[in-house]
């Protein structure tokens, strides 16, 4: 992850501390980029759910069911996107945004994920 994303997250601790502290909720659901919200659970005594369930689902989706295939045979330089499909929510896009072996010709079934 770019130092920048790592600092803003940083920059997100103290805001996020004060709104917690503010809603008082029943159990905190975050993931490994913010781990000050163990120390906040445990002085808050509720639980803390760490989860990385959307990446590894938008992971397996694109790994499993390729949906930017369709948008590979464009090839194109579009800035349209496309949707990945079967998740809860619109999750979407474009190939500029993709790892460089997710954007590999659709007949390369091996990618870097894979062992």
């Amino acid at each position: 992850m770019p130092p920048k994303i790592y600092y803003a997250i940083f920059l997100l601790q103290k805001p996020m501390e004060e709104k917690i502290h503010e809603i008082r909720p029943d159990c905190i659901f975050s993931d490994m980029y913010f781990p000050w919200t163990v120390d906040i659970a445990e002085e808050m005594k509720i639980p803390r759910i760490q989860s990385s369930y959307t990446y590894n689902s938008v992971l397996h989706n694109l790994k499993m069911y390729k949906p930017q295939e369709e948008e590979l045979k464009l090839e194109s330089n579009s800035q349209s996107g496309f949707l990945v499909l079967w998740l809860p929510d619109k999750i979407e896009f474009k190939l500029s945004q993709l790892t460089d072996d997710l954007r590999k010709a659709a007949d390369d079934d091996k990618i870097s994920f894979d062992s």
